[in-house]
This record gives C-alpha cells, structure tokens and sequence, in this order.
C-alpha cells in the first residue's frame, strides 16, 4: 500500500511540475524573439528552433535543398552555415548602421497552425516576419520574410500578403518597389524598444 501511495505521489507531482511548465511556456512573439536573438548571434541553438524540411528564408526554399542533401553530418553543416550567412550579414550591417534598433513585436496573424509575428528594424527600414508552425505539441520556425517598406507597420501587413500570394518572387519584388518608405519611426511598438 505504501509503495502504491508512493508511486502515485510521484506521478501527482510530476503531473503538476509539467502543469507548472506549460504554464510559463513562452508565447509565440517570446518565441520569435529568441529565435531572432540567436539567429542574429549566430547560435547554432537557432538549428533546433527551425523545422528544416519546410522552412522558407527569405524566398528561398531551405527545405528542397534541406530535404536533398544526403546524409544528417551534411544537414548539420548545412544548418550552422546558414546560420553562420545570416549572423555575419547582420552583424556587418551593425557596423555600417550604428542606430540598429528592434522594435515592436507584435502578433500578425493568429491562424490555428500558422502564427506570423513582425518585428519593426529601425535604420535597415525593415520588417521582419516568422512564422511560426504548431503542429502536436511542437512549435518550430518555418519561415523568415523581410520586407522594406520604411517603417510602416500597414504597409509591412500588405507586402507580406502580396508575397504570399505571389508565385513568382520577380513580380512580388516588383510590387514591393512600389511602396514607398515613410519618415520617422511610428510611435506604436516604442515601448518594446530591444537592443535585439
């Protein structure tokens, strides 16, 4: 009887530490923003945060080149050097830009599956977006999209929209020309003025 009341203790508790997990579980922006951190800093920690076979960076499809490479030592080093491009942009642009300033992360669209979150880049006149897969109980990065419309939130909103509707990344870098980019930095989002 005291072996059974025992095991059950064990299993309650071991119930509520994993309620307690869920429960301070970061939300999706919270997510992308680690994400982002590590991305920038080039910490191959960003790898295990990507579900590789479907990922899209930028236009261009990771996942068919991902998915053709031929052995997991291959993958590995395809994942770091990615990682590695990217850092080394950023951190290039940090030195040609010294007022980089990420600000206003925000929830753009809430879809079951699929959550997309932006964030405002003060002096590369960019926004970014990720997207953020939900499938079973794991939450993965499947896409990273830049757009350069100033620092217009709305226009941002409609770029993205206009590149998931495009087929041909030609013609949505087109239509993305058109937008022009506005002055100054929006007032909304300043509170959550980040160095990353």
């Amino acid at each position: 009887m005291k072996k059974l009341l025992k095991n059950f203790m064990i299993l309650f508790l071991g119930g509520c530490v994993l309620a307690g997990c869920a429960l301070v579980q970061e939300d999706d922006v919270a997510f992308a923003r680690r994400f982002w951190k590590l991305f920038c800093d080039g910490d191959y920690a960003a790898a295990a945060m990507i579900d590789w076979s479907k990922a899209n960076f930028f236009a261009q499809d990771v996942a068919t080149q991902y998915n053709a490479l031929p052995s997991r030592s291959i993958k590995e080093s395809y994942e770091k050097n990615l990682i590695d491009s990217f850092s080394q942009g950023y951190k290039y642009m940090m030195t040609m830009y010294k007022n980089i300033r990420v600000f206003n992360w925000r929830m753009v669209k809430d879809d079951p599956k699929i959550k997309v979150v932006g964030v405002n880049v003060v002096d590369l006149s960019r926004t970014f977006f990720f997207y953020v897969s939900h499938e079973g109980l794991n939450r993965k990065i499947v896409g990273v999209q830049g757009v350069a419309p100033g620092y217009d939130p709305e226009q941002a909103v409609k770029i993205l929209g206009l590149l998931e509707q495009s087929e041909n990344p030609e013609r949505f870098l087109n239509t993305a020309q058109q937008f022009n980019p506005s002055s100054g930095v929006p007032g909304q989002g300043g509170q959550n003025i980040t160095s990353r």
